[in-house]
């Protein structure tokens, strides 16, 4: 079996048959323009990856997920990351390498899914299984550490205490840094790999100081910008308001990436409010449903008409004299100081004739 294997941040599109690489690179692009957009202007907003899939099936499952670089080229193993699964299910043995950039072993159980066409959560019981990496030991990154620990059975469905799983892991020789296990990387362990790693913050069962991975393998929807997926689509906005007033506990603030009830960094329980992607005063927002989104209490009163976020790419656009205004007479001299050194003459004065100083 040869297919196209496309993600977009980090959540499968698209699982087609495809001769070859080009091919695949071709109904990639087909995909977008279907949607009028295309693959440069959706990779501009969204996290695209795409994988060449060459899968040999009889009584052994062998394969190989390459992901195909802007240039149409194959990530070669020399400058990537390569991940080998070897396993076994019930009479059926698999070997299947990954080699991409990034450590994005949830590419592995998607195609091992579309082949068995079973959830993994029905076949975990048959499948025994091994994951490496090529990193060396002394240079393992914290995620891969993560995968490769809870990627053995044994590790899984049941309650650590943060010191037992902190000292487990050492023994390991995937000893994490700094707070690790207790920071941030589980955090993008749940959100970007899709790893089933839950805390007292997801589930009101797991106690204070404890955590669980369910399951060796990748369940929840994945992101892989770690942060609130966004839709350019009115249809979708319109869902997004019905979600915010039904069940915000669906969501996710688009500026943190925080659901509905997780603590913040100062310590609050996270509450949504109706955010808006283009400011009122700063960039002539208003407030019909294409212009808003999902923002906590927390980031929204930090957001005011300080900066935007642009429609097309999700990205963020400042507001210079709206900033400037909000801060101390001392940091408003600085910045001021900054922005005569570091932009254009002609670009100050776009904005001071925007705010009507010139």
């Amino acid at each position: 079996m040869k297919a196209v294997l496309m993600y977009q941040n980090g959540v499968l599109k698209l699982f087609e048959q495809s001769n070859n690489y080009s091919e695949a690179l071709s109904k990639s692009e087909n995909y977008f323009k279907q949607r009028k957009s295309s693959l440069k202007e959706a990779s501009s907003a969204f996290a695209i990856r795409i994988y060449f899939v060459d899968v040999n099936e009889n009584s052994k499952i062998f394969g190989t997920i390459t992901k195909i670089l802007p240039s149409g080229k194959l990530q070669e193993e020399s400058n990537g990351i390569k991940w080998e699964f070897r396993g076994k299910y019930k009479n059926l043995d698999i070997s299947v390498d990954l080699i991409d950039n990034k450590n994005i072993v949830y590419t592995i159980w998607d195609v091992l899914g579309t082949i068995l066409k079973q959830d993994h959560r029905k076949t975990i019981k048959d499948l025994n299984f091994t994951l490496n990496v090529n990193s060396n030991k002394d240079s393992y990154g914290e995620h891969q550490k993560l995968i490769l620990f809870f990627s053995r059975k044994e590790n899984c469905g049941k309650l650590w205490k943060y010191d037992d799983i902190r000292e487990e892991m050492r023994k390991s020789g995937l000893a994490m840094s700094g707070r690790g296990i207790e920071g941030e990387r589980p955090r993008e362990f749940r959100y970007m790999l899709g790893y089933p790693f839950l805390t007292s913050e997801q589930n009101k069962n797991i106690p204070d100081g404890f955590c669980k991975c369910l399951y060796p393998f990748p369940i929840f929807e994945r992101n892989e910008r770690r942060s609130a997926n966004i839709s350019l689509s009115k249809e979708d906005w319109s869902e997004l308001v019905s979600i915010l007033n039904k069940d915000p506990k669906q969501l996710r603030c688009y500026e943190c990436g925080l659901f509905e009830g997780e603590t913040n960094k100062i310590g609050q329980k996270t509450k949504f409010e109706k955010g808006h992607l283009l400011g009122h005063l700063s960039a002539g927002g208003d407030t019909s449903k294409g212009n808003i989104t999902s923002i906590c209490k927390y980031c929204n009163s930090l957001q005011k008409d300080i900066y935007s976020y642009d429609k097309n790419t999700g990205k963020k656009i400042y507001h210079i004299i709206p900033f400037i205004k909000n801060q101390k007479y001392n940091e408003k001299k600085l910045v001021l100081s900054y922005l005569l050194s570091h932009m254009k003459s002609g670009d100050i004065d776009k904005e001071l004739k925007k705010y009507k100083f010139i």
